[in-house]
């Protein structure tokens, strides 16, 4: 199966990818030092107090905006964040840890991380700052991802997690680390009812490239293009635990609400 992202983000580039995406860091490689994007370190990371993942839709329509508190308006300066300001949140990394390391699992060999950011250079609880009153930041989205550890009700990994603020992420392909997902396919009808293929078991075709071009329709021209994020998916075999039976996936058909059944 393949799709197509038009607007980048760190979880389409994760789709996408189906590799390592690192945060980089606010503050990493501006030094002019030896040390790249990638293994130098960030600005102040700032410990927070409290996360609330607000109610859909978020910010809007009744609902409410996330928001993440800073411990204190000194650490929320040190940190550098401004409204604008994108940020991660995360836990610090254990520098004697080593295998499937944060919410994300990513691989980690004995001895080879040394860098106390690693967790959130890796982290997918990414968001961008829409407000700040004190040292509560309001943010566009709640966190989302992580999917390989158990989250605590924070979201964020846990209440010991900072925040760092990062200028961008990076998509490093190759490597251990192979990302694996479920996925749903909803597709609905005009009339209210719903289609759906579920794939329980699906996993990144490696070894092409990320972005692919794209002509912009509709502008009696062919000068024109973009560039998007280009998602591929091979689906991989599933034992039905209802009975054994080994499955690629499911198709199925909802009727739309008061609808009789066989119409």
């Amino acid at each position: 199966m393949e799709w197509k992202f038009r607007e980048y983000g760190r979880m389409q580039y994760r789709l996408a990818a189906g590799s390592t995406v690192f945060n980089i860091l606010g503050a990493s490689g501006l030094s002019g030092g030896t040390n790249g994007p990638l293994s130098a370190s960030g600005a102040y990371a700032a410990p927070i107090s409290n996360y609330s993942a607000g109610t859909y839709p978020w910010g809007v329509g009744g609902g409410t905006a996330p928001t993440l508190t800073i411990d204190t308006v000194p650490h929320l300066n040190q940190a550098q964040i401004q409204v604008g300001s994108y940020i991660v949140c995360d836990v610090d990394y254990n520098t004697a840890t080593y295998g499937l390391v944060g919410d994300v699992g990513v691989p980690v060999f004995k001895n080879a991380v040394t860098d106390i950011d690693y967790i959130r250079k890796t982290s997918d609880y990414v968001a961008r700052v829409t407000a700040i009153n004190g040292a509560v930041l309001t943010l566009d989205q709640p966190f989302i991802g992580g999917g390989s550890g158990n989250p605590a009700p924070y979201g964020p990994g846990s209440a010991s997690a900072k925040v760092e603020v990062i200028s961008g992420f990076t998509a490093r392909e190759g490597g251990t680390y192979i990302a694996e997902w479920s996925g749903l396919f909803l597709c609905s009808t005009i009339d209210g009812a719903q289609l759906f293929i579920y794939y329980p078991h699906i996993s990144i075709l490696q070894n092409r490239d990320v972005a692919a071009a794209w002509a912009i329709e509709n502008i009696g021209t062919t000068d024109l293009g973009g560039m998007e994020l280009d998602a591929q998916y091979a689906a991989l075999a599933f034992d039905d635990p209802l009975d054994g039976e080994t499955v690629v996936s499911y198709e199925g058909y909802f009727y739309k609400p008061g609808e009789a059944a066989g119409f």
